[in-house]
């Protein structure tokens, strides 16, 4: 699937650097980010999967959005699939 900032309607076009091109100068803080909406150490599928929200902390520094690893204590992970889980 398409890579995404969040939502799919936000498409995130990247790729790897080989080094030759400089990425682009301009830094943002993209505020809390979808990160997942399902356990990724839960390797069951069955019809009865609940949704588990996982966020981030995004920003930009000159181009570069660093993605924690899953288990990372930057990613925020929450119960049930509702945003009060992370207030």
């Amino acid at each position: 699937m398409q890579p995404s900032f969040g939502l799919r309607e936000f498409v995130a076009y990247f790729e790897e650097s080989d080094g030759r091109c400089n990425p682009i100068d301009d830094s943002l803080d993209g505020g809390i980010m979808l990160y997942d909406i399902f356990d990724l150490h839960d390797c069951s599928v069955s019809k009865k999967t609940e949704p588990k929200l996982s966020l981030y902390h995004a920003v930009m520094d000159h181009g570069v959005i660093e993605v924690p690893p899953y288990d990372d204590p930057l990613v925020m992970k929450g119960g049930a699939a509702n945003a009060e889980s992370f207030v």
